[in-house]
């Protein structure tokens, strides 16, 4: 019998086996939730202030205010309209993104949008880049300043993900990511 494929992660082959199983059920459960809503208004309304079904606030937007929250999501209903009219994932993440609400980040923005999308039927073709990925993709050698990166620029072992799981894979294991790396430069 094998053991925890998170106990010891010392190659990228390791980090994207504990990702598909530790961390994909739950990425996969929470855009169903999303997928699953009849109402495009609901799932921009609970996307927008980062609540699930329960009303439980997701852990990425656990530090931004409430009343943050509202004013965003007041916002995003505002452009129901385009959000609806929006043909794929990054046209989608384009509307959100010009809510230019204070206190609203690149990371709501990619999230809110990974919510929205899920309803949508939209699935990002690029891995986007915030700060915890960004450390991720540095740790590879692939952050040259950009806003995202082509999924065919990752290592092969990534190949196995979407490109939304490499950027949650990217955030999650930055740390043994840049431990990775450095174990390898010091190997060769």
């Amino acid at each position: 019998m094998q053991g925890n494929p998170c106990d010891s992660l010392q190659t990228l082959k390791d980090v994207v086996r504990c990702y598909i199983r530790c961390c994909r059920p739950v990425a996969l459960e929470e855009l169903q939730e999303f997928q699953n809503l009849t109402n495009l208004s609901e799932a921009v309304e609970l996307a927008g202030t980062a609540r699930t079904t329960d009303q439980k606030k997701f852990d990425h937007q656990w530090r931004i205010p409430n009343n943050t929250l509202m004013k965003f999501s007041k916002h995003l209903r505002t452009r129901l309209k385009r959000i609806k009219d929006s043909k794929d994932f990054e046209s989608l993440r384009s509307v959100i993104h010009e809510s230019g609400v204070e206190g609203i980040g690149r990371l709501t923005v990619y999230d809110t949008a990974l919510r929205i999308g899920a309803n949508l039927g939209f699935r990002p073709a690029h891995i986007y880049l915030h700060a915890g990925t960004t450390e991720g993709a540095k740790a590879l050698g692939l952050y040259r300043g950009q806003e995202w990166l082509d999924p065919n620029e990752m290592p092969v072992e990534f190949r196995l993900l979407e490109p939304r799981e490499i950027e949650d894979c990217l955030c999650i294991y930055k740390d043994d990511l840049k431990r990775i790396a450095r174990t390898k430069l010091t190997i060769t």
